[in-house]
């Protein structure tokens, strides 16, 4: 009998590094988009398409059901407002409303942005549609951010595919189930309500629709785990906030995967609201631990566990930082309209991009209003200046309010103006970025999104590596088990591939010394220990040592 020596000469490690040459961000040539329910029905629907291209920039819209197409172009400082029709809001969850996607697209080399407008007699809302990036992991993660609302209107989830055969897992948290059909590809599914720990695991192909909801609850921190891209939008279809204020009103974001999430925040105020606004974090990975800073006051901190959510008013008048030692999301909020005092507007809900986050250049249009507002965010950076290009002409700024990191060293200036109209604003330093939100209100409706961000890979998977590197194997023992480690205090999902791989100084043979093994492992939330068995072969004849190869390698990773 004789023995087979295993040397591993490829010991690789999981690792995405820090991204920011790809330059993805919420400029793309493909999306997948939907309206959400406006309360009892919009009245108006419509896609605002920008390009910071001077020349003109051809798109199409297509739906999924075919019954809407648009071919159209786009030049910088005169984006094309595209009027959808109303059947195609997301109104209900059943089969029906399952082929509402919106599919705009256009050349790689001419990317575009989109902003969502629905109005009805009831309240506004708005979103910045964001593309379908395909990102560096095959495990992508997004949480739901939503409110408390009035009577039985619900909170909602509404996804839309951007690749055919998308596996989709949806986990509720303990304080909100979810609603939906439990099989969104039958036409005869039951629904069925989802508790903590009641996962449902279903395919979305490209454009579909899928909407789940639940009323008397605030869904934020709901999570969804897919293999490939999505579309998740999220809000209320009347939120009330806080809940029992008077007034309600429709309220939708994008959310952005946790890939692509930060961990320095600049936060501004809602200048011209004086009930000010709420922000809502939801942490990722447990002991995620927060500061905030408002002005020159004291630093609040917090920790929280994985899906947790934390929430935080602050006056109109307030600028603030917000840090974390993991990656956060941040939702930016308007209140209900008579929230402390106030006689006007109405919920909104935006996605607050990080610092790392943040784009040379944004073009917005503003929606009608009679007080409309942007807000500029700079970090205190290397690229920082006093100057910003506004429409093409260089202008001296004269900064607001200065923004303090908690160790009180300068994190970055906020600048208001009122606005109208359309206008791009760009960092006077070729490397500089900026953030910019935009809202507006009248009586009783509001609207707020943000101007466009940075959608980059920035945070590191974790390292996977094989306990040794040299294994020895007795013939008669029947297998080689390999095991597979992982570092303990990393959450992320990820699949690695363990596969005997021969070499040129490999001396065992496949077939008679061992059996060739390729198999994917899959690391779970809080699973850090997986094996692989390989399968040695006894021949009953006594030869020297041999020697095969097994590679480790990312599933779905560069």
């Amino acid at each position: 009998m004789k023995r087979i020596t295993r040397i591993l000469f490829f010991l690789f490690i999981i690792l995405l590094q820090q991204c920011k040459g790809s330059n993805l961000s919420s400029h793309g040539s493909e999306f997948y988009l939907a309206f959400p329910r406006n309360v009892f029905g919009a009245t108006n629907l419509t896609l605002t398409v920008h390009t910071l291209k001077n020349a003109s920039v051809q798109y199409s819209i297509e739906s999924l059901n075919q019954g809407f197409s648009y071919s159209g172009t786009t030049t910088a400082g005169d984006p094309d407002v595209v009027a959808i029709p109303l059947t195609y809001e997301v109104y209900y969850s059943s089969y029906s409303y399952r082929r509402l996607g919106l599919h705009i697209s256009s050349l790689e080399t001419d990317p575009v942005s989109v902003v969502a407008w629905s109005e009805s007699t009831y309240g506004y809302f708005s979103f910045l549609g964001l593309p379908c990036h395909t990102q560096p992991t095959n495990s992508y993660v997004y949480y739901a951010v939503s409110s408390h609302g009035f009577s039985n209107f619900p909170g909602y989830i509404i996804l839309v595919g951007c690749m055919n055969n998308t596996n989709v897992t949806i986990a509720p948290t303990q304080y909100a189930n979810i609603t939906m059909p439990a099989n969104p590809q039958s036409p005869i599914s039951a629904y069925k309500t989802y508790r903590l720990g009641e996962n449902n695991t279903f395919v979305i192909h490209a454009g579909q629709t899928i909407r789940m909801y639940q009323a008397f609850a605030d869904i934020s921190g709901s999570k969804i785990i897919s293999d490939a891209p999505l579309t998740v939008i999220s809000g209320h279809t009347a939120a009330q906030i806080p809940l029992g204020i008077n007034d309600a009103d429709p309220m939708a974001t994008q959310v952005t995967p946790t890939i692509t999430w930060g961990k320095e925040f600049l936060l501004s105020p809602h200048h011209n609201r004086n009930t000010g606004q709420f922000y809502k974090i939801i942490a990722h990975r447990p002991g995620t631990n927060i500061q905030r800073r408002c002005g020159t006051g004291l630093t609040v901190s917090a920790t929280l566990s994985s899906g947790q959510v934390y929430q935080f008013n602050t006056s109109n008048t307030s600028y603030c930082s917000l840090i974390s030692n993991k990656p956060i999301f941040v939702a930016h909020i308007g209140p209900s309209t008579f929230f402390n005092g106030g006689t006007y507007g109405d919920p909104t809900l935006n996605t607050v991009p990080p610092i790392s986050q943040y784009l040379h250049s944004i073009e917005y249009t503003r929606y009608f209003a009679i007080f409309s507002g942007v807000n500029l965010l700079i970090p205190r950076d290397q690229y920082f200046s006093n100057n910003l290009i506004i429409d093409n002409t260089l202008y001296s700024i004269t900064w607001d309010a200065t923004i303090y990191f908690p160790n009180g060293t300068i994190a970055g200036y906020g600048w208001y103006a009122s606005t109208s109209g359309t206008h791009t604003i760009t960092h006077a330093i070729a490397s500089g970025g900026i953030s910019l939100s935009i809202y507006g209100w009248t009586i009783y409706r509001g609207y707020a999104f943000s101007g466009g961000m940075g959608l980059d890979p920035i945070n590191p998977l974790p390292q996977v590596s094989f306990t040794q590197e040299l294994f020895i194997i007795t013939e008669g023992n029947n297998d080689a088990i390999i095991y597979l480690n992982r570092s303990a205090n990393v959450e992320e999902e990820v699949s690695v591939r363990v596969s005997v791989t021969p070499q040129q100084l490999d001396t065992a043979e496949g077939g008679d010394d061992y059996l060739s093994t390729s198999s994917v492992v899959t690391f779970r939330y809080g699973e850090i220990l997986h094996n692989v068995t390989i399968a040695i072969i006894d021949d009953h004849y006594a030869e020297p040592t041999e020697y095969f190869t097994l590679s480790l390698e990312a599933v779905g990773q560069d």
